[in-house]
């Protein structure tokens, strides 16, 4: 399968001590697809994690979009990276449900599959 590329039309990166995250919104020959890559410093809060991905996301959910007039809301959305919240607690439950209902995103995976040695689902695709 081919996947023809146009020019990435925007690019957002957001920096803090909760941790970075790269947005981008990619135009391919059949729609647009927004992509984004986060990585969660170590030792947050679920709730910092929330307002985090909140702050910088909340254009992608219906909420946000019908506030700007826009639809971005409709654009296929992919969030992966490593979260360092354990998926798997009840802690990673609260993280799951927020973009479940915020974002309509579904983690791609078993949340109790480890991703680490150690045991822990820390990485996630959804």
């Amino acid at each position: 399968m081919d996947i023809l590329l146009r020019p990435i039309r925007e690019i957002d990166i957001g920096q803090s001590s909760i941790g970075d995250i790269c947005a981008t919104r990619c135009v391919l020959d059949d729609g647009t697809i927004i992509m984004v890559v986060v990585y969660i410093s170590p030792n947050n809060t679920v709730n910092n994690i929330i307002t985090f991905l909140n702050k910088r996301l909340m254009i992608y959910g219906r909420v946000g979009s019908v506030e700007l007039g826009e639809n971005y809301n409709t654009l296929p959305l992919i969030l992966a990276g490593d979260f360092n919240v354990n998926f798997a607690s009840e802690y990673g439950q609260l993280l799951v449900n927020f973009l479940q209902d915020k974002l309509e995103l579904q983690m791609n995976k078993n949340r109790n599959e480890p991703t680490t040695r150690h045991g822990t689902t820390i990485d996630a695709v959804f």
